[in-house]
């Protein structure tokens, strides 16, 4: 895995998540205690319930290591706020609609698009780095092409 820029947020966020995990792998593996000491092994529903949540546990958290082990805080005290860059919120305007959205710019691992939070390797992503306030971009989407005028960057 290479090097990938995360924001501060995510970082505090992994970090989180990866240090309840640990706690709750903890509790799992007392519960798979209990449920050997029970007996039969073959029909016993808690020992496989807990085995199953161990190995989900195990690969979230082998997920979250990489991810941070493998991961820069991103500082964006140094770039040019006046375009998109990583990090960059941008209020778009659709051309075919006159509505407005609001993205942030993220790494691949920080995406997700219920937080409007785009990657800047997605089609939308790429266009509209570099770009500054007023720009016009489009890109191919799967319902076709979008064209959005940008009215704001933000970094805050």
């Amino acid at each position: 895995m290479e090097n990938i820029l995360i924001s501060k947020e995510y970082f505090n966020e992994l970090s989180l998540k990866y240090n309840k995990l640990k706690k709750e792998r903890e509790l799992v593996l007392i519960q798979l205690e209990e449920a050997r000491e029970k007996g039969d092994l073959s029909e016993n529903a808690d020992y496989d319930a807990a085995k199953k949540r161990l190995r989900e546990i195990d690969a979230e958290i082998n997920k979250n290591d990489n991810i941070i082990k493998n991961s820069t805080v991103f500082d964006p005290s140094n770039i040019e706020k006046s375009t998109v860059n990583l990090f960059a919120k941008v209020t778009l305007e659709s051309l075919s609609n006159n509505t407005q959205v609001k993205y942030q710019l993220v790494s691949e691992a920080e995406a997700d698009m219920s937080k409007k939070k785009i990657s800047i390797l997605s089609p939308l992503g790429k266009e509209l780095l570099n770009q500054k306030i007023g720009a016009i971009i489009s890109y191919k989407a799967p319902i076709g092409v979008l064209k959005f005028k940008i009215l704001d960057i933000n970094y805050e």
